[in-house]
Protein backbone atom coordinates (compact mmCIF):
# COMPACT_ATOMS: atom_id res chain seq x y z
CA UNK A 1 0.00 0.00 0.00
CA UNK A 2 2.76 2.77 0.89
CA UNK A 3 5.10 1.41 -1.61
CA UNK A 4 8.04 0.71 0.99
CA UNK A 5 7.80 -2.93 1.12
CA UNK A 6 9.89 -5.29 -1.34
CA UNK A 7 11.93 -8.53 -0.34
CA UNK A 8 15.58 -6.77 -0.21
CA UNK A 9 14.30 -4.30 2.82
CA UNK A 10 11.22 -6.04 4.10
CA UNK A 11 11.96 -9.75 5.48
CA UNK A 12 12.26 -10.35 8.88
CA UNK A 13 15.62 -11.19 8.34
CA UNK A 14 17.83 -9.15 10.62
CA UNK A 15 18.76 -10.64 13.49
CA UNK A 16 16.84 -8.27 15.80
CA UNK A 17 13.69 -9.61 13.67
CA UNK A 18 14.76 -12.86 13.92
CA UNK A 19 14.89 -12.66 17.99
CA UNK A 20 11.34 -10.71 18.54
CA UNK A 21 10.01 -13.34 16.43
CA UNK A 22 12.21 -16.06 18.53
CA UNK A 23 11.85 -13.97 21.86
CA UNK A 24 7.74 -14.87 21.27
CA UNK A 25 8.39 -18.65 20.64
CA UNK A 26 10.34 -18.89 23.68
CA UNK A 27 8.00 -16.80 26.30
CA UNK A 28 5.50 -19.30 24.81
CA UNK A 29 8.03 -23.08 24.95
CA UNK A 30 10.51 -22.07 27.90
CA UNK A 31 12.75 -23.84 26.18
CA UNK A 32 16.11 -23.97 27.30
CA UNK A 33 17.25 -24.42 24.02
CA UNK A 34 15.89 -21.06 22.53
CA UNK A 35 17.30 -19.05 25.48
CA UNK A 36 20.92 -20.06 25.30
CA UNK A 37 20.57 -19.40 21.35
CA UNK A 38 18.83 -15.80 22.23
CA UNK A 39 19.74 -14.66 25.60
CA UNK A 40 22.93 -12.55 24.71
CA UNK A 41 22.35 -12.61 20.96
CA UNK A 42 18.98 -10.55 21.32
CA UNK A 43 20.01 -8.51 24.59
CA UNK A 44 23.64 -7.44 22.95
CA UNK A 45 21.74 -6.86 19.24
CA UNK A 46 18.57 -5.07 20.93
CA UNK A 47 21.03 -2.92 22.69
CA UNK A 48 23.16 -2.05 19.73
CA UNK A 49 19.96 -1.55 17.50
CA UNK A 50 18.59 0.91 20.30
CA UNK A 51 21.83 2.85 20.48
CA UNK A 52 22.76 3.21 17.12
CA UNK A 53 19.32 3.12 14.90
CA UNK A 54 19.18 2.44 11.27
CA UNK A 55 15.88 3.93 11.25
CA UNK A 56 14.21 6.45 8.71
CA UNK A 57 11.16 7.82 10.61
CA UNK A 58 11.47 10.66 13.17
CA UNK A 59 9.89 10.93 16.67
CA UNK A 60 6.13 10.41 16.30
CA UNK A 61 5.91 8.27 13.74
CA UNK A 62 4.45 4.53 14.05
CA UNK A 63 7.50 2.88 12.69
CA UNK A 64 9.80 4.88 15.35
CA UNK A 65 7.47 3.66 18.45
CA UNK A 66 7.79 0.53 17.03
CA UNK A 67 11.05 0.06 16.51
CA UNK A 68 11.94 1.18 20.07
CA UNK A 69 9.25 -0.64 21.67
CA UNK A 70 10.16 -4.19 19.83
CA UNK A 71 13.81 -3.83 20.23
CA UNK A 72 12.72 -3.30 24.26
CA UNK A 73 10.94 -6.06 24.51
CA UNK A 74 13.54 -8.48 23.12
CA UNK A 75 15.25 -7.21 25.72
CA UNK A 76 12.61 -7.64 28.67
CA UNK A 77 11.57 -11.38 27.19
CA UNK A 78 14.81 -12.46 27.63
CA UNK A 79 15.48 -11.38 31.08
CA UNK A 80 11.85 -12.48 32.30
CA UNK A 81 12.99 -15.80 31.04
CA UNK A 82 15.90 -15.52 33.08
CA UNK A 83 14.92 -13.93 36.32
CA UNK A 84 11.79 -14.81 36.26
CA UNK A 85 11.28 -17.92 34.66
CA UNK A 86 14.89 -19.43 36.49
CA UNK A 87 16.19 -20.24 33.34
CA UNK A 88 19.87 -19.52 34.00
CA UNK A 89 22.07 -19.01 31.40
CA UNK A 90 25.99 -20.46 31.77
CA UNK A 91 29.30 -20.37 29.72
CA UNK A 92 27.23 -22.50 27.38
CA UNK A 93 25.12 -19.90 26.84
CA UNK A 94 27.35 -17.38 25.77
CA UNK A 95 28.80 -19.95 23.17
CA UNK A 96 25.24 -21.26 22.60
CA UNK A 97 24.47 -17.76 21.20
CA UNK A 98 27.60 -17.33 19.17
CA UNK A 99 26.49 -20.33 17.25
CA UNK A 100 23.05 -19.23 17.13
CA UNK A 101 24.38 -15.78 15.46
CA UNK A 102 26.97 -17.35 13.18
CA UNK A 103 24.25 -19.85 11.67
CA UNK A 104 21.78 -16.84 10.96
CA UNK A 105 24.14 -14.93 9.30
CA UNK A 106 25.34 -17.92 6.94
CA UNK A 107 21.77 -18.32 6.06
CA UNK A 108 21.14 -14.81 5.76
CA UNK A 109 24.17 -14.31 3.75
CA UNK A 110 22.37 -16.74 1.35
CA UNK A 111 19.53 -15.22 1.40
CA UNK A 112 21.32 -11.47 0.61
CA UNK A 113 23.24 -13.23 -2.38
CA UNK A 114 19.87 -14.22 -4.36
CA UNK A 115 17.80 -11.78 -2.99
CA UNK A 116 20.80 -8.92 -3.79
CA UNK A 117 19.47 -7.63 -0.31
CA UNK A 118 22.03 -7.07 2.89
CA UNK A 119 20.55 -8.65 5.82
CA UNK A 120 22.21 -8.03 8.87
CA UNK A 121 24.47 -5.50 7.03
CA UNK A 122 26.54 -8.90 5.66
CA UNK A 123 26.94 -7.28 2.46
CA UNK A 124 27.96 -3.45 3.42
CA UNK A 125 27.37 -1.28 6.25
CA UNK A 126 24.57 0.84 6.92
CA UNK A 127 24.29 4.14 5.34
CA UNK A 128 23.80 5.51 9.34
CA UNK A 129 26.34 5.73 11.28
CA UNK A 130 26.77 2.79 13.46
CA UNK A 131 29.28 0.68 15.55
CA UNK A 132 30.45 -0.70 12.41
CA UNK A 133 31.93 2.42 11.11
CA UNK A 134 34.50 1.63 14.19
CA UNK A 135 35.37 -2.09 12.85
CA UNK A 136 37.27 -1.30 9.55
CA UNK A 137 36.23 -1.57 5.83
CA UNK A 138 33.91 -4.67 3.92
CA UNK A 139 34.52 -7.62 4.77
CA UNK A 140 37.01 -6.90 7.84
CA UNK A 141 34.14 -5.37 10.17
CA UNK A 142 32.29 -8.70 9.67
CA UNK A 143 35.37 -10.15 11.69
CA UNK A 144 35.23 -7.14 14.12
CA UNK A 145 31.53 -7.59 14.50
CA UNK A 146 32.60 -11.30 15.60
CA UNK A 147 34.89 -10.15 17.98
CA UNK A 148 32.78 -7.30 19.65
CA UNK A 149 30.13 -10.36 20.21
CA UNK A 150 32.53 -12.58 21.45
CA UNK A 151 33.56 -9.21 24.34
CA UNK A 152 30.09 -8.23 24.76
CA UNK A 153 28.36 -11.84 25.69
CA UNK A 154 31.36 -12.62 28.04
CA UNK A 155 30.98 -9.53 29.14
CA UNK A 156 27.32 -9.63 29.90
CA UNK A 157 27.48 -13.13 31.49
CA UNK A 158 30.12 -11.88 33.84
CA UNK A 159 28.29 -8.71 34.96
CA UNK A 160 24.77 -10.31 34.98
CA UNK A 161 25.33 -13.44 35.80
CA UNK A 162 28.97 -14.37 37.12
CA UNK A 163 29.61 -12.01 39.78
CA UNK A 164 26.08 -11.97 41.56
CA UNK A 165 26.06 -15.43 42.03
CA UNK A 166 29.61 -15.30 42.95
CA UNK A 167 28.41 -12.59 45.23
CA UNK A 168 25.13 -14.59 46.41
CA UNK A 169 26.84 -17.48 47.17
CA UNK A 170 29.37 -15.58 49.50
CA UNK A 171 26.44 -13.91 51.17
CA UNK A 172 24.58 -17.82 51.63
CA UNK A 173 27.70 -19.17 52.60
CA UNK A 174 28.17 -16.11 55.43
CA UNK A 175 24.32 -16.66 57.00
CA UNK A 176 25.29 -20.30 57.26
CA UNK A 177 27.95 -20.07 59.25
CA UNK A 178 26.09 -17.16 61.66
CA UNK A 179 23.44 -19.51 62.60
Amino acid sequence: YGGVWSLQTSLPLELCSLSLLLSALLLLTRSRLLHSALLFAGIAGALMAIVTPNLGYAYGHFRFIQFFTAHACIILALLYMTWVEQLRPSWRTVLGSMIFVNMTALVVYGVDVLLDANYMFLRHKPDTPSVLDLLGPYPLYILGEEVLAAVMFSLMYVLLFAIPERLNNRVKRGKSSAL
